[in-house]
């Protein structure tokens, strides 16, 4: 069983472009589909979900359906 624990906190401290890849990619959205919907690169969604991932301290795109304020 996956027992994922975290706060508030660290979805604070994204930034709006950051919240809205993280909300995208936990809905299941590839790098490219999220980068179309935005009208950004796929490079761009990359980097943007690298951050996203090390300042939620998560290692997969997965585990971000885990947390509840990035459901869609």
């Amino acid at each position: 069983m996956l027992v994922v624990t975290f706060s508030l906190a660290p979805v604070a401290m994204l930034s709006s472009a950051e919240l809205e890849v993280a909300r995208l990619a936990s809905a299941g959205l590839s790098n490219g589909a999220i980068g179309r919907r935005r009208g950004t690169t796929t490079r761009t969604v990359a980097n943007q979900m690298a951050r996203v991932l090390a300042k939620l301290r998560v290692t997969t795109r997965r585990a971000l359906s885990t947390i509840p304020e990035l459901r869609v």
